[in-house]
């Protein structure tokens, strides 16, 4: 008997969809509802990825030209719990050095298109969402600490690497609301006019991924094609993310994450030698 994989899918994605219709009817302030949906979906990662990679949710911390920034409030991020962890953590977010980030993903109730004469985009809109991932592939710099300086185990030396890969940025709506949003085919061609994500699931409707490219070899017009299917939305998106997470660039065993440059550590240090009688 083979075994029914796409199957065991789909069952899952109409379990997920139940639980936007409970949501709806338990509850009625919209930011409780948008916090219950994400644990419903942070539960699907969790089942989905392999223990390598923690899931938080909250803010990335950066380097800026004035010091540490933060990044906007993410729903869902992906992150190197092996190497790393939160550097603050309060009782509804926490907040991730850049250096650990693999990615992230925003969670819809419903997803729409922006009018083309938008004022303001709206929140759950995918302008929105690739408006406010355009900010975060800027994130480039990363910064560690080479163990192996020297050839000795207690040297090291501090490195900064200006391209590292961009976060991976993933949306997963329940639903799509409008009837520009239903139709696959126009939510591609503004995906693809707009700027770039890595996917975006709509429950029971599509999937959309954005072609990646060498930058080194590609031309301009080989920039933000999108594919998309009607066929296995869910089982599409579980596969490319981990496909996505997978192929992420990771530094070296003997690179650790240099956090101290978050923190106002003190320029003069004093020391004590031990006494020496004779």
């Amino acid at each position: 008997m083979r075994p029914g994989f796409s199957r065991i899918s789909q069952l899952q994605e109409r379990a997920l969809h139940d639980q936007l219709v409970a949501a709806r009817e338990l509850i009625s302030h919209p930011s409780e509802k948008g916090r219950s949906l994400e644990r419903e979906v942070s539960a699907v990662l969790r089942e989905l990825l392999p223990s390598e990679y923690g899931i938080g949710t909250g803010f990335i911390v950066s380097h800026g030209s004035n010091g540490p920034q933060l990044s906007s409030q993410l729903d869902i991020i992906i992150f190197d719990s092996i190497r790393g962890g939160p550097l603050g953590r309060l009782a509804a977010c926490e907040v991730y050095p850049i250096e650990i980030v693999y990615g992230y993903v925003e969670v819809k109730a419903s997803l729409c298109l922006a009018g083309d004469n938008a004022k303001k985009l709206p929140y759950n809109s995918i302008q929105k969402c690739m408006e406010q991932n355009h900010a975060l592939r800027q994130l480039r710099e990363r910064r560690f600490w080479d163990t192996s300086y020297g050839g000795s185990p207690i040297q090291t030396a501090q490195i900064s690497i200006n391209n590292w890969l961009a976060v991976r940025a993933f949306v997963f709506a329940f639903e799509a609301d409008g009837e520009a949003a239903k139709n696959p085919q126009r939510l591609a061609q503004d995906m693809s006019n707009s700027a770039h994500l890595h996917g975006v699931l709509v429950l029971d409707q599509s999937y959309f991924t954005t072609i990646p490219i060498e930058p080194n070899t590609a031309d301009q017009d080989d920039y933000h094609h999108v594919f998309y299917t009607t066929q296995h939305p869910f089982t599409a998106f579980k596969l490319h993310l981990l496909k996505a997470l997978g192929t992420f660039q990771r530094p070296p065993d003997y690179w650790i994450p240099a956090l101290d440059n978050y923190f106002d550590l003190p320029n003069d240090w004093n020391e004590v030698r031990p006494n020496v009688y004779s």
